[in-house]
């Protein structure tokens, strides 16, 4: 409903406090404070004094309340997911089934995380911003879901004003925490049954310290990932490094060999050499003794 329009701002319409409420709380926040003051006004121009001054006394819903009330009203399916989890995991607490309270504690965180992240989509689906700011209370309201059924109750009515808490012991504050009807989210039965703070105390802090340990234990086993994705990357370099060693020793031997058939072949072309040295110095002796000869020839002729 934006201002000016909605049920209950036509002059046709009769509402009460909780239709009203529902409409406003369906609201943006920027919206929600001057839609609130013109229903108050056409409560007031009708003449009914108590509901106008009702609906001037409704807050505005903080971030993280607003959020929740816009994922029961546009992501149900996984408001209910949250919400069932929380149930399995009230029944395992109940039935000390500790495997189902590890499983499940395990899955709640992983839940949690991806409903952070679909309600900072939804918000931006609405043309708003979910600042980092609240998503602490928004986890935490999704926390007391799943710990307190009367929270769950409270939170499926998205006319939320403010986040919730649970200590895992006693039951969440819901006063004040639901515009409309404030009183009818906490169940008598629950007000009234016996609780043994002591017992809930000690179960609470076996609930954080498993807490603790799974999350310490999910850290050990992204390290170990880690690692282990660091010793197969070693492992190849290893292996790449012996390829390159082998293909290098291989070459070297190849080089050797040059190195010694290239010594034996310097080898014999200096006996070659050699061997040609004394051979023309010898055919250089005979032309010598050659050419004597002529001479000696020439010079009997000429004396004749």
């Amino acid at each position: 409903m934006r201002p000016g329009r909605g049920a209950f701002l036509n002059n046709d319409t009769v509402a009460d406090l909780q239709s009203i409420a529902d409409e406003l709380y369906a609201l943006s926040p920027g919206e929600f404070v001057a839609a609130r003051n013109a229903a108050a006004a056409v409560a007031r121009k009708r003449g009914d004094a108590d509901l106008a001054a009702q609906l001037r006394a409704l807050p505005k819903p903080a971030v993280a309340a607003w959020m929740v009330n816009m994922l029961v009203r546009h992501r149900a399916d996984e408001i209910d997911e949250v919400i069932e989890l929380g149930e399995s995991m009230r029944q395992a607490q109940n039935d000390l089934d500790r495997q189902g309270i590890t499983e499940l504690s395990t899955a709640r965180r992983s839940l949690v995380q991806a409903i952070g992240r679909q309600a900072g989509e939804l918000a931006e689906e609405l043309g708003q911003r979910l600042p980092a700011s609240a998503v602490p209370d928004l986890e935490a309201t999704l926390h007391a879901v799943m710990a307190d059924a009367d929270a769950a109750t409270a939170a499926r009515t998205g006319r939320l004003v403010r986040a919730l808490s649970s200590d895992g012991y006693s039951p969440a504050d819901l006063d004040g925490a639901v515009a409309g009807d404030p009183a009818s989210t906490r169940t008598a039965t629950k007000r009234n049954a016996p609780v043994d703070l002591a017992l809930r105390r000690e179960l609470a802090a076996a609930r954080t310290a498993l807490d603790d340990a799974e999350s310490a234990a999910a850290d050990a086993r992204d390290r170990v990932a880690t690692i282990e994705k660091s010793v197969d990357a070693a492992r190849r370099r290893r292996d790449d490094l012996l390829d390159e060693r082998a293909a290098a020793e291989a070459r070297l031997a190849t080089l050797e060999q040059q190195i010694t058939d290239a010594d034996t072949n310097a080898r014999t072309l200096a006996r070659e050499r050699t061997a040609a040295t004394a051979a023309a110095r010898d055919l250089r002796d005979r032309v010598d003794d050659a050419e004597r000869a002529v001479d000696e020839l020439r010079a009997r002729i000429a004396a004749e």
